[in-house]
């Protein structure tokens, strides 16, 4: 299976290269946002500051 942005410049994603695919997306996010987003769901508040690009990269990396 194949999953196709709309925008026809953007690569076809699949088993092989979702990881990069899904790390090129997450590094435009604004992080302090999504801090933001998730904070209210956290049974520690003071857990939200380990919600970062570089640690949901490193997750990615580690399972690779």
């Amino acid at each position: 299976m194949h999953l196709r942005q709309f925008d026809p410049d953007n690569p076809v994603i699949n088993k092989t290269n979702w990881r990069t695919q899904i790390a090129r997306v997450l590094e435009h996010f604004d992080w302090k946002a999504v801090q933001n987003d998730v904070s209210p769901f956290l049974e520690r508040q003071e857990k939200v500051e380990m919600l970062t690009c570089e640690r949901v990269l490193k997750l990615l990396d580690d399972r690779a």
